[in-house]
């Protein structure tokens, strides 16, 4: 008999493969299994937390004792002493060691041992069910081995695991190993709603779907949020309590959500994460929701169906069918990427939950912020497509140009004669060479047109030669090239790399080959040896439209405009301190 003041979960654990929900693959193997003259002798069962692996074992180990059947049979009768007794500590036929704390030592172990080689007390075998199996250390792991390979013909062992790979391979070799599957939300959903009606707890769909993906695919946690929902709303249970008490996310929310950050107003992303984690909201399972409901649209863009393991409603899949339309693939997947991106710096860094979550709304809504090759090629996408990158946010006032005067009022003028006609005002005439006489009584310089020039002066002599053509440059491969937009891009990828490049000019550019003329011999040496200079190559063919290969040379007037002209004379002691404390604000101390 079953406790009244136990837990749900113990209320209402399965009894029969039957009651089983979600793991139809082990029931159906079990009950072949066990239709066999001679069943197996030991098992492993392996799976997540709170999937069934204990309650399995038990309903094992009743097929295996029960005492109304003349062997093994996959239908218990509920009735005998084995059945009802199975899981009580004073029932000693169906023994359960936690291998954690009673089978982890080489000498508890071997009192383990000595105990099995008894025969069972009423049943037709001894059953022994190890739960956290994996924690058997090394050397009592060694002497359950021989135990498994020459069993008495009596004993059932059966092993419990969430990690079946720390196991030794020699002893899961020997076992029959059952993976058993995180439930879906729909199965979840049906164990919590008939667990309900049968405590004669109210739960609206949506509220028992918030408790099914909360659980995290684990029944023993779902009927515990059950209980305590129940208790907190008085035997009824509304979508606010769970989102109040459990910290849920609604679908509504979640759509909204993607809705936003997919138009790229994360104006409206970021209010609605605000809302959303200041109304109690736990960001774990807002990354969680956006998670699945991403996925939920991927899967839909790729063609798959609508399962019934998703737990949707008609209307939230109409509402996914219509994001999967208006959606890029692209976008989906970037976004897919940057929260799992986020959740590794949460789960592995330590980051805090709330930040990374903004961090992709500011991302997502502006792919200029994203500096890795993603984020690159969303700016691209949506230059392509004719819209802007960037968020919708207020333009900023505009600037006033960086030369533009400054407007000051002018002074009343004095009264002057008639201002002479434009055609009468000339250039000021030069200085006057040293020794001219000076103007009488220091006035200005009268203004005075100069004579026309003879033509004669500037004709070229006849034997002079013509002037070369001035060189053309070849043709771009498809195009214009602009050098600044070339740079521009570089510096947004490799800043290293742009940075040599400053003060450089494209040289030649023909026949899938391109020039750029650099200032100083170090710099080309320095971009010949650069492990990441086939950027350039790359960016210069997206701007070209074709393969080209790049080539350096040494730009001598360029070089020569950035160097410091050299002193024809050394320069003295005190012209050297004057010059230092003038390029480093120094003091010379005494």
């Amino acid at each position: 008999m079953i406790d009244s003041g136990a837990s749900l979960y113990n209320r209402h654990r399965p009894t029969r493969f039957g009651d089983l929900v979600g793991q139809d693959h082990v029931a159906t193997a079990l009950t072949n299994a066990l239709a066999q003259e001679s069943p197996p002798r030991a098992f492993l069962f392996s799976g997540p937390r709170g999937t069934g692996k204990t309650t399995i074992a038990r309903i094992l180990a009743r097929c295996l004792t029960c005492q109304t059947s003349d062997g093994p049979t996959a239908e218990p009768c509920m009735r005998c002493d084995a059945c009802l007794k199975c899981g009580h500590s004073d029932w000693l036929d169906v023994v359960e060691v936690d291998a954690a704390s009673s089978a982890r030592r080489i000498d508890e172990m071997r009192d383990w041992l000595e105990s099995v080689k008894y025969p069972p007390v009423s049943s037709r075998y001894r059953v022994t069910i190890m739960d956290e199996a994996h924690q058997i250390q090394k050397d009592a792991a060694s002497a359950l081995l021989k135990t498994l390979e020459e069993p008495p013909p009596h004993l059932v062992v059966i092993l419990c695991t969430t990690h079946p790979w720390e196991i030794i391979g020699t002893i899961r070799s020997r076992l029959q190993h059952y993976v058993l599957r995180r439930p879906a939300v729909s199965d979840l959903v049906s164990v919590l709603k008939r667990v309900g009606e049968s405590e004669g707890i109210a739960a609206s769909p949506e509220a028992l779907d918030l408790v099914a993906r909360a659980a995290d695919g684990s029944y023993r946690d779902g009927l515990g949020l059950l209980e305590m929902l129940s208790a907190f709303g008085g035997g009824s249970i509304e979508t606010e309590d769970v989102t109040g008490l459990l910290g849920g996310v609604s679908r509504e929310m979640v759509a909204s959500l993607v809705a936003s950050l997919a138009s790229g107003d994360s104006a409206a992303a970021f209010v609605a994460l605000e809302q959303t984690l200041d109304g109690g909201a736990d960001p774990d399972q807002l990354i969680r929701a956006l998670v699945s409901h991403l996925r939920h649209v991927l899967l839909l863009q790729q063609g798959a169906e609508a399962r019934e393991e998703w737990g949707l409603t008609e209307q939230t899949l109409q509402e996914l069918r219509e994001q999967a339309q208006s959606l890029s693939e692209a976008q989906v997947v970037r976004a897919l990427d940057l929260i799992a991106d986020a959740q590794v710096r949460i789960r592995h860094g330590g980051a805090d939950s709330r930040l990374q979550l903004e961090l992709v709304a500011a991302k997502l809504g502006r792919p200029a912020l994203d500096h890795q090759p993603e984020g690159l090629g969303a700016r691209l996408t949506a230059l392509e497509q004719g819209g802007a990158p960037a968020s919708k946010v207020a333009p900023a006032p505009p600037l006033k140009p960086p030369h533009a005067p400054i407007e000051v009022p002018s002074p009343p003028e004095p009264p002057a004669s008639p201002r002479p006609e434009p055609s009468t005002i000339q250039e000021p005439a030069p200085p006057a060479a040293e020794g001219s006489p000076a103007i009488p009584g220091g006035g200005e310089p009268e203004f005075e047109s100069p004579p026309p020039p003879d033509p004669s002066e500037f004709a070229e002599p006849e034997d002079s030669p013509p002037p070369p053509p001035p060189p053309t440059a070849a043709a771009a491969p498809s195009g214009d090239l602009s050098w600044p937009a070339v740079i521009s891009e570089i510096q947004e990828i490799a800043p290293p790399l742009a940075a040599l490049l400053q003060g450089s000019r494209v040289g030649e550019v023909g026949d899938g080959q391109v020039t750029i003329a650099v200032p100083g011999e170090a710099r080309r040496t320095m971009l010949e040896r650069r492990s990441d200079s086939a950027r350039i190559a790359q960016v210069l063919t997206r701007h070209l439209g074709s393969d080209v290969q790049v080539s350096y040379e040494v730009d001598d007037d360029a070089a020569a405009a950035i160097q410091e002209p050299e002193s024809s004379a050394p320069l003295s002691e005190d012209e050297l301190n004057a010059r230092l404390k003038t390029y480093f604000n120094a003091e010379r101390e005494n």
